[in-house]
């Protein structure tokens, strides 16, 4: 294989290709950090059946997804099939990727009173937070990198003390943080 010369059409075709798939990950960085948010649901989330239904409403009210019932299924099923949440906390996760989302969302909703969880391998737990991460069913490869980034930030202590203590500013300031130095890692790497 011939190797690309500086300033040859393929070596500048990729490195524009480079420029893009970094376009794309701050693209996603920028728009799931600016639309993050804190959320108090009202006593109606009386069960998680009616929380996510709550929420997954509120984020089809945003235009952010169509359908939300069928997004509160997948959400559902994806519980029973076993537990979301995060051990040695009141937070759970919530995540899909499905067709009637058209953008990437994370939100943290807090319950007014806590859901009682049954978990398969021990006692019940208190449920009273949780973070919403919603993506469409066809995503970047790149999108998925931040996602998957994300959902690794609550293997970190001090982001699961943000998240427990539902500070909307904090939280996203971490994230910001944590993101930031993910993206500039990035670029050094492409």
């Amino acid at each position: 294989m011939r190797k690309r010369e500086a300033g040859s059409p393929d070596a500048e075709a990729d490195a524009f290709a480079r420029l893009q798939r970094l376009k794309t990950t701050l693209d996603e960085i920028v728009s799931l950090v600016g639309g993050f948010r804190a959320i108090e649901l009202g006593e109606e989330a009386c069960d998680l059946h009616a929380a996510l239904d709550d929420a997954c409403r509120r984020e089809e009210a945003l235009g952010l997804l169509s359908g939300a019932a069928a997004v509160r299924d997948r959400l559902l099923g994806r519980e029973e099939q076993g537990s979301q949440m995060i051990p040695g906390t009141g937070l759970a996760l919530f995540h899909t990727r499905a067709t009637e989302i058209s953008q990437s969302t994370l939100k943290l909703y807090r319950l007014c009173k806590p859901v009682r969880m049954p978990q398969q391998d021990g006692p019940s737990v208190q449920l009273d937070r949780f973070l919403l991460m919603l993506a469409p069913r066809a995503l970047a490869r790149e999108s998925l990198e931040v996602l998957s980034e994300i959902s690794a930030m609550l293997l970190d202590e001090e982001t699961i003390a943000l998240l427990e203590g539902g500070d909307e500013t904090a939280i996203r300031e971490r994230m910001t943080t944590h993101l930031r130095g993910f993206f500039l890692t990035k670029t050094e790497s492409e």
